[in-house]
């Protein structure tokens, strides 16, 4: 089986485009992992993007097949040359679905102050997950499909922890 790096985009899960600064990465991971389902797909470039890749390529092609995007707001985000354009590209979509994770105090600013805002400190990334969902799952743009392949995650868990 090809490694994550290796598969191709596809539009069969549902996939979120993580948009965070490197340093961040840590968190991003941990709740990335746990979204990761047969139906979701977590998309952090640090993670999912091969060293020798076109980097600018493989963000450009993700925030395109990407359904939500979920913005880590951390005193670090604003220091990124990538994560302002990650999130103005998405925003150009018509309707989009946007979360923003406040971690720490950095309070939203510019045009995605406007978007649902899930603060942190939540205590895990499990609960962070979990608003992460709720947020999206309440979005108007969210089609019928992505709902079943959400309930369809939900229901093939093997825990109540991974269900939650």
């Amino acid at each position: 089986m090809p490694s994550r790096e290796e598969r191709p985009v596809t539009t069969r899960k549902y996939e979120i485009f993580f948009s965070h600064f490197s340093k961040d990465l840590r968190i991003v991971e941990q709740v990335a992992e746990i979204l990761d389902t047969d139906s979701i797909s977590a998309f952090v470039a640090h993670r999912d993007l091969k060293v020798s890749s076109k980097w600018r390529e493989g963000l450009l092609t993700h925030l395109d097949a990407a359904k939500a995007l979920v913005v880590f707001l951390t005193k670090n985000y604003h220091s990124s040359d990538w994560t302002d354009q990650e999130a103005g590209y998405f925003m150009g979509r018509q309707n989009p679905c946007i979360v923003c994770v406040r971690l720490g105090r950095r309070p939203a600013y510019g045009f995605i102050e406007q978007y649902q805002i899930v603060n942190s400190p939540l205590g895990s990334p499990s609960q962070i997950v979990t608003a992460i969902l709720r947020s999206i799952a309440g979005h108007p743009a969210l089609s019928l499909g992505a709902r079943r392949r959400i309930v369809s995650g939900f229901c093939k868990s093997n825990s109540f922890n991974q269900a939650i």
